[in-house]
């Protein structure tokens, strides 16, 4: 989950998403945050989804000091109306 630049995050979107059990957080692009949650035109996409299978695999790709807790949540509507627009992309994170 390591941004590779200040602007661009896991596999160069500028929005992405970490998903554990159908709950979700941002992780890239809070700059977009509002016009992502209000469905305003022009932010980027795709945004990338990055599901997770359990909480230890999740917490073995945080960085070093960040939790769940100093991300913003992201309500399961927002994703399900990115996916009904074709506007997410969704991976699973590998070693």
């Amino acid at each position: 989950m390591s941004e590779s630049s200040d602007t661009e995050g896991e596999a160069g979107f500028a929005i992405a998403i970490i998903s554990l059990h159908e709950r979700y957080w941002l992780v890239v692009g809070e700059e977009h945050l509002d016009d992502l949650l209000y469905a305003r035109p022009g932010y980027p996409t795709p945004v990338a989804c990055l599901t997770y299978p359990d909480a230890d695999a999740l917490n073995a790709d945080m960085p070093e000091g960040t939790t769940l807790m100093d991300l913003w949540k992201i309500h399961p509507g927002v994703i399900e109306r990115l996916r009904s627009d074709d506007e997410i992309v969704d991976l699973r994170p590998g070693p």
